[in-house]
């Protein structure tokens, strides 16, 4: 190729970048790439968002929010709270959550316990329906953690409508409360990493989680005003009892109470109104083993007692006589 062709080339590909601007600059536009979730951490706080679910023209993004290093308060305002699509219009949330809570003035003031996972969501409105790639969002924290958390280049994710299957079996009957902070997300955040959630217990004040792989190994302790929680080491269980010590202070589910103990003094007490194993769990199989054994006990109890006369007397053979 000579020098005149590659002249003619120059040329040609300038007055086409002059005559359509928007064509050729959109082919290197930079595209989203990730899709949830997408993460955020430093030596303070760990931020990891879920999910930017569609609903119509509304745009729900959920995060879970927790401090690697001591009790914070944290400030969040959903005026700071930013989100940019690829041609640089911003978005802001109209309402926010945090755990239990909902936001007055679009703003939320909450304490952030070390090591306790809460979730947080973020209510976007009047998004346009073409809105598929998320160039950034911003998450700002004030207070106990002034940092910026920023997640870039993801895509969000349409939701298809849920269909309520039918229950087939009675469950124990749990607080509307503890239900809907589980829609949509994943129960066993509450739970260390690499464990699960074994047996979920629920009293007036507070929701507990036996977390574990096969066995119990952790207690995780939140109270339902978002307040404060906790997460332990089990010392002792036997699939009836959990008992986890903090300190001097114990924690104990037992006799569907729990007591928190320090130094063999009772600092408090409730009643567990529901202590269930969850499907598929270890705990669950022994359950149903020991449902059958018991059904097969009363089985057999029910021939006996078919086989005694009405008199009440058992039946038998009649004897032979010696005397014949």
């Amino acid at each position: 190729m000579n020098i005149k062709a590659i002249a003619r080339m120059s040329w040609c590909g300038l007055i086409c970048i002059w005559l359509y601007p928007h064509q050729s600059f959109a082919q290197v536009q930079t595209k989203a790439t990730k899709t949830s979730p997408v993460t955020y951490e430093d030596d303070r706080v760990k931020i990891v968002v879920q999910e930017c679910n569609r609903k119509q023209q509304d745009l729900v993004c959920r995060a879970v929010l927790t401090s690697k290093s001591n009790d914070r308060t944290i400030d969040i305002n959903g005026d700071n709270i930013k989100l940019v699509d690829f041609e640089g219009n911003e978005y802001y949330p109209t309402s926010l959550r945090f755990a239990n809570r909902s936001s007055e003035n679009n703003a939320i003031r909450a304490e952030l316990i070390e090591n306790v996972p809460v979730r947080a969501s973020f209510i976007f409105t009047k998004i346009p329906s073409n809105l598929t790639q998320i160039a950034l969002l911003q998450i700002p924290l004030s207070g106990g953690i002034n940092t910026t958390a920023k997640f870039r280049n993801f895509s969000p994710v349409v939701v298809a409508p849920i269909v309520a299957k039918p229950i087939k079996t009675p469950l124990p009957i749990i607080a509307l409360s503890d239900i809907v902070t589980e829609v949509n997300t994943d129960p066993n955040l509450v739970c260390p990493d690499r464990t699960k959630i074994l047996y979920r217990a629920i009293s007036r004040s507070y929701s507990m989680y036996i977390c574990g792989t096969k066995n119990p190994t952790h207690y995780v302790g939140l109270s339902k005003d978002g307040s404060q929680g906790i997460t332990l080491r089990l010392r002792y269980y036997d699939r009836t009892q959990f008992s986890a010590d903090n300190g001097e202070t114990n924690y104990t589910i037992a006799a569907n109470r729990l007591t928190i103990r320090k130094d063999n003094k009772i600092l408090h007490q409730e009643k567990i109104q529901v202590l269930q194993a969850l499907p598929g769990t270890v705990a669950t199989e022994e359950i149903t083993s020991k449902s059958k054994q018991k059904r097969n006990v009363t089985s057999k109890t029910s021939d006996t007692n078919q086989n005694r006369s009405a008199t009440g007397q058992p039946t038998s053979k009649p004897r032979a006589n010696p005397d014949r």
